[in-house]
């Protein structure tokens, strides 16, 4: 079971986004703030799972 160490929000709430090395916020191809968080990398981690375990919904 994964869990996420990094939901994109701190103890307060607030949101945490990406940041360059210069501190300014990262952007997406729209122009969206990237929001800083590891779910992608749990999403990811389940599919090559549910692969590896041939689940029926999976194929």
């Amino acid at each position: 079971m994964a869990v996420s160490e990094n939901s994109g929000k701190d103890n307060s709430g607030d949101e945490v986004w990406e940041t360059e090395q210069n501190g300014e916020r990262k952007s997406d191809e729209h122009n969206h703030l990237i929001q800083k968080h590891d779910l992608k990398q749990i999403a990811e981690a389940f599919e090559s799972w549910a692969k590896e375990q041939e689940l029926s919904f999976w194929r």
